[in-house]
C-alpha cells in the first residue's frame, strides 16, 4: 500500500468517527427533545396549574403567615406578614424570551416558565440612627440596592458639622419562586429569592417524574411556611456579605483590639 493510500484510509477512518459522533449527538438531541416534550413540559404545566389554584385559595383565605427578616443596620424584624400571592408568566414580565433550537432547526418551546410572587410587609415603621458619615453612606446604598423606601434626616452642630443621621423605613419585601424549564438537563429549576433570608437566592433542581401529588403538597407547605420536608440544597453558595456587614466586622475588630490594648 502506497503512502497516499494510507492517507486515504486514515481519512476514511476519521470520517467514520466524525459520522458516528454526529449520529450519537443527533440521537441524544432527539432523546432530550422527547423528554422535554413528554416529561418536562407536562410537569411544568402540572406545577403551574396547582400553584395557580393555591394562590387563589391563599388570597381568598388570607392565612396568617408571620415572617422574620434581618435588615442590615437594624437587626431582626419579626412582624412581617406574607401575603398578596400571584402567578405570573415570565414572558409577561419580559424576563425571559428564549428558545432552544435542535440540529434540525426545530424550536424547543420554553415560554411556559413562570413565577409565584408574594409580598412580605410590616405594619410598623422603623428607625435607625447612625453616627458616622461612612456608615450613613453604606446604609443608603443598602436600602437603595434592596429597594427599601426610606427617608433620612441628617443633624449637624452649630458649625454645620455632621453629628448623626436618622433613617425611617417601612420595608416591603418581594418574594419570588421562579420555575424555569431546562432543555439540556431535562429538569425544572426552582429559584427562590428573599424567601429564607432577605437578599438570599436558593436554587433547586426538580426532576419531572418527582412532581407528584405528595411533592406538590410539600411545596405548598414550604411556600406558606408550614412544617415541611423540603431540604435546602447543599450546593448553594453562601450569602454574600454586604458592605454594611463588612464595615461592622471591621469596626468590631478595631474596638476589640483597642479594648485588649487598654487592658494590657
Amino acid at each position: 500500500m502506497g503512502y497516499l493510500d494510507e492517507l486515504k484510509k486514515e481519512s476514511e477512518k476519521r470520517q467514520q468517527q466524525v459520522d458516528k459522533q454526529a449520529t450519537e449527538t443527533q440521537t441524544q438531541q432527539k432523546q432530550r427533545e422527547e423528554r422535554f416534550r413528554i416529561q418536562v413540559k407536562p410537569a411544568l404545566k402540572r406545577l403551574r396549574d396547582y400553584l395557580l389554584d393555591l394562590t387563589e385559595q391563599l388570597n381568598y383565605l388570607k392565612p396568617e403567615t408571620p415572617v422574620c427578616y434581618d435588615i442590615e443596620g437594624y437587626g431582626n424584624i419579626e412582624d412581617f406578614q406574607q401575603e398578596n400571592y400571584r402567578l405570573v408568566s415570565l414572558d409577561n414580565l419580559d424576563l425571559v424570551k428564549r428558545s432552544l433550537s435542535s440540529s434540525q432547526n426545530e424550536t424547543i418551546d420554553t415560554r411556559n416558565d413562570f413565577l409565584v410572587r408574594c409580598v412580605c410587609q410590616t405594619p410598623s415603621k422603623y428607625r435607625i440612627k447612625k453616627h458616622q458619615e461612612s456608615e450613613v453612606k453604606l446604609q443608603r446604598e443598602y436600602f437603595t440596592t434592596h429597594n427599601i423606601s426610606f427617608t433620612c434626616n441628617e443633624e449637624t452642630d452649630d458649625d454645620y458639622q455632621f453629628l448623626r443621621a436618622v433613617f425611617f423605613f417601612q420595608p416591603k419585601i418581594v418574594v419570588d419562586f421562579k420555575f424555569t424549564a431546562h432543555f439540556e438537563s431535562s429538569s425544572i429549576k426552582l429559584t427562590l429569592n428573599n424567601f429564607s433570608a432577605f437578599g438570599e437566592n436558593i436554587v433547586y433542581t426538580l426532576k419531572p417524574d418527582k412532581i407528584n401529588v405528595s411533592f406538590l403538597d410539600e411545596l405548598a407547605k414550604y411556600i406558606t411556611r408550614q412544617p415541611h420536608r423540603f431540604r435546602k440544597p447543599q450546593n448553594n453558595k453562601p450569602k454574600k456579605k454586604t458592605k454594611l456587614q463588612e464595615f461592622k466586622e471591621k469596626t468590631d475588630k478595631i474596638q476589640s483590639l483597642t479594648s485588649q490594648n487598654n487592658q494590657s
